[in-house]
């Protein structure tokens, strides 16, 4: 399902370097989680110190596009790809990195073009970050 309105899309088909883009990761912390303990009238309690998932938004920096195009005909027994190519950079929470990464896949994983829209579909999802979480 995509969460592309038209004219996201229509920036996605036309991503130049410099654009910036926003996807939203799910993070499994059940593993992570401690314990927190608290007695209440006697009863001990505990909570965890942090949800079983939590989201995190990731920021996308368009270095790179390479584009392909097709001029004549190309066997119809041969696999070729005219996918369009980005370099990027990307910032998580906990680490900056670049890669690779085709342009159609954008519309699949979960990349808003505007940020506000982003975090708006993480308050949508019920589910805060870590650190919202403990306010």
């Amino acid at each position: 399902m995509s969460t592309f309105t038209k004219k996201d899309e229509d920036l996605i088909n036309n991503i130049k370097v410099g654009d910036t883009f926003y996807c939203v990761e799910k993070y499994n912390n059940t593993l992570s989680r401690k314990k927190l303990y608290k007695v209440i009238e006697g009863q001990t309690w505990f909570k965890y110190n942090k949800p079983n998932y939590s989201f995190h938004l990731n920021q996308f920096t368009v270095l790179g596009v390479l584009t392909k195009s097709l001029e004549g005909v190309w066997a119809d027994d041969q696999i070729y790809e005219l996918d369009t190519q980005i370099f990027v950079r990307v910032e998580t929470p906990s680490k900056n990195y670049t890669t690779t990464m085709c342009a159609n896949d954008i519309n699949c994983i979960g990349c808003f073009i505007d940020k506000n829209k982003a975090i708006e579909h993480i308050k949508m999802l019920g589910i805060m970050s870590f650190d919202d979480w403990l306010k």
